[in-house]
């Protein structure tokens, strides 16, 4: 019998993380020991998995997901600031920050696409506009 949409839908971060994190070790390999390559996908993933891991428990807590959101997008900002900051201080060439940004974005899209599955879902609206959804419902709009 199967599962209550919402029950299936809980949840799912640890999926997440072991996939993202089988791509990462995947990527890692393709890389053919580029360490610069392989740390840029590394830090990606350690951000990525733990920030989604926090939206992940405010959303099934039922709490505001704000901070936990802002809070995922500041740690991938700083990521993103250190590989630069690393390349122009001359400590690492252009293939670390590249290498993060470029791993960041796939494991972005995996995060969108885990909400999309995550989330209720919500009707679709048939108006243009929330003034015409409201007319419609017989509510005066200010």
């Amino acid at each position: 019998m199967p599962r209550p949409a919402r029950e299936r839908r809980a949840g799912g971060s640890a999926a997440y993380g072991i996939a993202t994190g089988v791509a990462a070790a995947i990527a890692v390999a393709a890389a053919g020991g580029d360490l610069e390559i392989s740390a840029g996908v590394l830090v990606a993933w350690s951000l990525q998995w733990p920030a989604l891991g926090a939206l992940a428990s405010a959303l099934d807590e039922g709490r505001d997901a704000t901070r936990a959101w802002l809070g995922g997008l500041a740690s991938r900002a700083l990521g993103l600031a250190a590989t630069v900051g690393l390349m122009l201080a001359g400590r690492a060439g252009e293939s670390l920050p590249i290498a993060y940004g470029a791993a960041m974005w796939a494991f972005l899209m995996a995060e969108a696409a885990w909400l999309y599955r995550r989330l209720p879902e919500r009707p679709r609206r048939t108006t243009a506009s929330p003034a015409e959804d409201a007319m419609e419902r017989g509510r005066t709009v200010g």
